[in-house]
């Protein structure tokens, strides 16, 4: 019984954010989304609450796209107009060098949490920014960025006006674990990008090369 009241007030947590609602910085985001053709990113139906959204990336193409883990998104809000980049909260925040694959045709789900890095989104229209990239050899990719709209329809006081999504088990893409030393072989990438786009790798450089696990 204890077990499961945690898991269900965690799970809450997920849902409503905590640590104090998200701001919007004044940081306004003038480059392009959602240009490469034949990979999308989408919201499921039903998943966008205050403190996590669920996305389907979908390739369509015979290429090798990948993406940093669900840990490696931006978050931007609609204000007259505009987009504009939320704040993070100031504090360090690590992330893991993994990269994922998608496969042709097979879509993936991802659930995005963000209240320990923005806190909990207030009312408004929202998108959800991701880096993905076409590999093709060491040295030769192609990264784009997409990025997934939702509304927050959220009353503090009575709460969401929709039902609480189903429980879902994401479909998993392939992880590949990119080399952790920054060395002279290939640009400077390592499979995960910050929220304004920028590389996480500090090195002059990084090989492209991995080994892949279902």
């Amino acid at each position: 019984m204890g077990k499961r009241l945690c898991t269900a007030l965690l799970c809450l947590l997920l849902l409503t954010g905590c640590g104090g609602d998200a701001k919007v910085s004044d940081q306004v985001f003038e480059g392009g989304v959602n240009t490469y053709e034949g990979v999308t990113m989408t919201v499921v139906e039903g998943t966008a609450y205050p403190g996590a959204v669920t996305v389907q990336i979908l390739n369509t193409t015979d290429k090798e796209i990948d993406s940093g883990n669900a840990h490696d998104f931006g978050l931007q809000k609609e204000v007259d107009g505009e987009w504009y980049w939320l704040e993070m909260k100031k504090g360090s925040y690590s992330n893991t060098a993994e990269a994922l694959l998608y496969s042709k045709d097979v879509p993936v789900e991802q659930e995005l949490t963000w209240a320990s890095r923005y806190g909990s989104l207030t009312k408004g229209h929202y998108r959800v920014t991701k880096w993905l990239s076409e590999y093709r050899e060491p040295g030769e990719y192609t990264d784009f960025l997409l990025a997934a709209e939702f509304d927050i329809k959220w009353d503090k006081t009575r709460g969401r006006d929709s039902a609480l999504p189903r429980v879902r088990k994401p479909v998993s893409p392939l992880t590949c674990g990119f080399p952790s030393d920054c060395g002279s072989a290939g640009p400077a990438y390592s499979g995960a990008r910050s929220a304004a786009g920028s590389d996480s790798c500090s090195g002059s450089g990084c090989s492209h090369g991995r080994s892949c696990s279902a």
